[in-house]
């Protein structure tokens, strides 16, 4: 036996060792969810566990000796194929129900290493540049598997969460009021958002959600929101793909960049907090960059427009991609303009909402703030005055845990870069996620993340295009599997949401029943989950947020912060005229004894 073949043999082996180890782990793992505990460990025979293992060894040896004379040379890929897949496998299962987002991090790191250097197998360039040239619509197709994935897990357990009465007041209650007032009369009047009657754009400028209502108006439910939500999220992937064919990308490329995206964890791990305007952004943003690139100038003042009506912060990412085309595309006037454009429409909704709205939230900047400032330029002088200040702000463990969710499915490509004028579109994550005091900013369970997430792969398009199309390939592939493992890890404990309705659908079914004995026009005060189910109606307040004596009041007793108001206040309530007329062991719903 030569040298190479004695080599082959040795790689051989040790592959098909390490295949019977995953096979074993991957087999005796199932229906346990806490594989990351010492416990878990302890129960464990290492006997059986060897034994299993070395039967597996001894027929994997007979099964390659087969499949070698049967298949030739490209048997040389099959062992290595295999052991990449069950370790991909195990490792995706590995963080099932774990969102550790060190965990995440350290097992897609070393997956990834481990993928890295078993890829480097014999014409594995040749066989990359073969597939590279392959039919179009099979990667359209992994694409459309992807979406279609995507779609379920997400609409079917926002869906749920709605009807598991797991959706809160802030903010799926807010909206469902909102949206039936614009169904009622096209105004976006709310009570339930401060505790009294004004309109949603007294807090947060946002005409561009009307966008929804014809199809709100055809099927008028709360359950409308979250699907065409999800829809106009992954619609992102539209303009993501036409960015891809202008920078040349292959086939191959597009799927496997394709899934990174819709597998990135924010995207989905916005939805998870219900309806919000700002989750229109990311198609938004991807939009305008593709439009951007192609000159269509109307289509991209158009979406200038529409953007800005989004919501009032939306300016602050228009105004950067305006700086982004005059300092990195040399589109100076049209550049400045849309700056200018975007600053001046900024100023506006902030004089408005601090003139004849609720206020702009400067709250959310408290931490630049000294006692009685209140607004922006407070700001601004303060980090004047103090720069280094921002670094401790945005440098918190909490913040350090949102730079790897995001940054990681990217491969940190967006700060590698020769041109500084790319980092322009990273000043959006810094003011936006990284500088403020809202914890909610800094989290990828909320919306403050899609457009950073748009200028993010738009800079990873960027620094794509100019590598060699192997390793263009190969890096595409390490960003998908990363998107994939750590939305594996950040988005698993979401999937609760669907067993828990089936589990529980008569006592949902029987609440519904309930509520629906309160008449459509009769004022209601309720507990924060009950508020979404009852806000189709021209008055309801969240009950731990007003104290006005409305005609019923509700409160659910699954949830014991719910179960410690009613314990509280119900003698008080009945003392000053209300009555119960029904109390089940999931509801009670009290009465106004004046009221018919």
């Amino acid at each position: 036996m030569d040298i190479e073949k004695r080599e082959a043999f040795v790689i051989r082996q040790v592959l098909l060792l390490l295949i019977s180890f995953l096979l074993v782990w991957i087999v005796s793992s199932f229906g346990h969810k806490d594989a990351l505990e010492f416990t878990y460990t302890t129960s464990r025979s290492f006997e059986k566990f060897l034994l299993a293992s070395l039967a597996i060894y001894g027929c994997g040896n007979i099964i390659s000796v087969c499949v070698r004379k049967s298949v030739g040379d490209r048997a040389q890929f099959l062992l290595p194929t295999i052991f990449v897949g069950l370790l991909i496998f195990y490792g995706w299962k590995t963080l099932l129900h774990n969102e550790d987002v060190y965990i995440a991090s350290g097992v897609a790191g070393i997956l990834l290493l481990i993928v890295a250097y078993v890829c480097r197998v014999k014409n594995l360039e040749a066989v990359i540049e073969k597939m590279n040239r392959g039919d179009e619509k099979w990667y359209r197709l992994i694409l459309f598997v992807g979406i279609g994935v995507w779609l379920a897990f997400v609409v079917g357990n926002t869906v749920a969460r709605y009807l598991s009465y797991v959706a809160p007041t802030y903010d799926m209650g807010i909206f469902t009021q909102m949206f039936y007032y614009m169904k009622k009369n096209l105004t976006a009047v709310t009570t339930c958002e401060r505790s009294k009657i004004l309109s949603h754009f007294q807090v947060h400028v946002s005409p561009a959600l009307y966008i929804f209502l014809p199809i709100y108006a055809i099927f008028p439910s709360p359950v409308t929101l979250v699907v065409c939500q999800a829809f106009v999220v992954i619609s992102g992937i539209i303009p993501m793909c036409k960015l891809m064919n202008g920078h040349g990308f292959s086939p191959m490329t597009k799927a496997f960049f394709g899934l990174a995206v819709i597998f990135y964890p924010c995207l989905a791990g916005g939805c998870f907090y219900d309806f919000h305007e700002n989750k229109m952004l990311f198609a938004a943003i991807l939009w305008l960059l593709y439009l951007m690139e192609k000159k269509k100038k109307l289509f991209f003042w158009g979406l200038v427009v529409f953007t800005l009506m989004i919501k009032e912060d939306a300016a602050i990412y228009v105004a950067c991609l305006g700086l982004f085309m005059m300092f990195n595309r040399k589109e100076y006037k049209k550049g400045s303009l849309v700056v200018v454009v975007s600053m001046l429409v900024f100023a506006g909704d902030v004089y408005f909402l601090n003139h004849y709205g609720d206020g702009a939230m400067t709250e959310r900047y408290a931490n630049y703030l000294d006692q009685g400032e209140n607004s922006f330029v407070y700001m601004i002088i303060n980090l004047l005055k103090n720069p280094v200040y921002v670094f401790s702000q945005m440098f918190t463990e909490t913040k350090a845990q949102f730079l790897l969710w995001m940054l990681i499915p990217t491969l940190g490509l967006p700060f590698v870069t020769k041109r500084c004028s790319d980092y322009i579109l990273l000043l959006p994550m810094i003011l936006m996620n990284l500088m403020g005091a809202n914890e909610y900013q800094s989290s990828i369970y909320y919306q403050y993340t899609y457009a950073t997430a748009a200028f993010l792969f738009y800079l990873t398009v960027l620094h794509l295009e100019p590598m060699e199309k192997v390793k263009r390939v190969k890096m595409t592939c390490f960003m998908a599997l990363a998107s994939i493992l750590l939305f594996a890890s950040a988005l698993s404990l979401k999937s609760k949401y669907l067993p828990q309705y089936f589990e529980n659908k008569e006592m949902y079914q029987e609440m519904d029943v309930d509520l629906a004995r309160i008449p459509k026009d009769a004022s209601v005060r309720a507990t924060t989950y009950l508020v979404p189910k009852l806000a189709q109606r021209d008055v309801i307040y969240a009950y731990n947020f007003s104290e006005d004596l409305t005609d019923y009041i509700c409160y659910d007793l699954i949830y014991g912060s719910s179960m410690e108001y009613y314990n509280n206040d119900v003698e008080k309530l009945k003392s000053i005229g209300y009555e119960e007329i029904l109390h089940s062991n999931h509801l009670v719903i009290l009465k106004r004894a004046d009221v018919k």
